[in-house]
């Protein structure tokens, strides 16, 4: 006789081993490519990170009235049009205006500048300042300085040393991608995707669909090269992977959306060899928090509730008690206002949101474990 296993247990396995693997992973890469759109970079965009090393002032120091900070770097693209500066605003809004300006190295006048308030600024993040698209920026050098004109003592704001300290961001036009092809009106097109025919930032489903349905179309046309117009998209795009590759949150937030996969499937193997390994799974969350804290430079909320899915599981799956999560979300308070006197304002507020959600778990352990007890003692 042919052991046959059980219905209810087949679809458990294909739950296991099938539905939850694909949707994790399917999760994971969703997510990685939502990633790119929280770059707030165009998709026909590419950016050069820079380190503090070529600033020049005193940073993480406040920006009082007159004082400068300046900056240099050599364009890697054509096309440049923002600077993206990291500011520290030492958690509070400031009420000052920087000035912001630039030049090519070789011109002894600044070709744009313009102030900003600064109570816009977020906390050690990128802001940028846009200024007229240089075409032809590749290989030069770029000197860019910025002025604050009424910081005061408790109300300024600080240059960062974080990396990137500052980004470089250049602002490919159409034509630059498309190449003769942006010349051509396209009927089709503009009848397809009205909004946004003459904008230059296209979604990835509008271009999915140009490439796979309306380009094959177009080989007829003698005003372009269709091989030459689809090496040339082919060679954006793999740059403009590669870019994002380089940029360190893109990588890092990458790995943390797709760790949720790996980990499970992880479990999934050692619960086949009867290995339970509490110790590896226990430790897993906590190696998460402090690793996302020192790679990621900006808040990423989805990391944050996945990272606390993945604990809240632990706890679930290896019975902890409210203590552990106690535990952790005191030292995590207790780090806190350490990095906080030594001007990490990002680390701070990580780890001080981090205590909060442990808590906030184990409180709720509590409500279940007294739940619990009142039950057994009904009984």
């Amino acid at each position: 006789m042919i052991y046959s296993r059980p219905r209810s247990q087949k679809i458990r396995w294909f739950l296991l081993w099938v539905v939850l693997p694909i949707s994790l992973l399917s999760i994971g890469l969703a997510l990685s490519v939502v990633q790119t759109y929280r770059q707030q970079v165009s998709l026909l965009s590419l950016i050069q990170n820079h380190s503090s090393n070529l600033l020049h002032g005193d940073l993480n120091i406040p920006l009082y009235q007159h004082q400068k900070i300046g900056g240099e770097f050599i364009a890697s693209e054509n096309y440049l049009g923002i600077v993206s500066v990291r500011f520290k605003t030492f958690l509070r809004i400031n009420d000052d205006f920087l000035r912001f300006r630039i030049r090519q190295a070789s011109d002894s006048a600044w070709f744009y500048q313009a102030a900003y308030k600064v109570d816009q600024f977020q906390p050690d993040a990128l802001f940028p300042f846009g200024f007229p698209v240089v075409e032809n920026s590749q290989g030069k050098k770029f000197i860019f300085e910025i002025e604050s004109t009424q910081g005061q003592v408790n109300n300024s704001v600080a240059v960062s040393s974080q990396f990137p300290s500052f980004v470089s961001i250049y602002k490919f036009p159409r034509r630059a991608v498309l190449g003769d092809l942006d010349q051509i009106e396209f009927t089709s097109w503009k009848r397809t995707f009205p909004p946004t025919y003459n904008k230059t930032k296209f979604s990835l489903i509008e271009i999915y669909t140009f490439l796979t349905k309306k380009l094959p179309n177009l080989s007829s046309d003698t005003r372009f090269n269709s091989t030459l117009l689809k090496n040339s998209i082919v060679s954006f795009f793999t740059k403009k992977i590669a870019n994002l590759a380089a940029t360190t949150d893109f990588t890092w937030a990458t790995i943390f959306h797709l760790l949720p996969f790996f980990l499970y499937m992880t479990w999934l193997w050692t619960s086949t060899k009867n290995i339970r390994w509490p110790v590896v799974f226990s430790i897993s969350p906590i190696a998460l928090i402090i690793l996302e804290s020192l790679t990621i430079t900006s808040y990423q909320d989805l990391i944050t509730l996945e990272v606390s899915l993945v604990w809240i599981l632990t706890v679930y799956y290896y019975r902890f008690s409210s203590s552990a999560s106690y535990f952790i979300g005191f030292a995590m308070l207790i780090l806190s206002p350490i990095f906080l006197y030594s001007n990490n304002q990002l680390l701070a507020e990580k780890y001080a949101v981090w205590s909060f959600i442990l808590f906030a778990i184990a409180i709720s352990q509590n409500l279940l474990e007294y739940r619990r007890s009142l039950l057994s003692a009904h009984d």
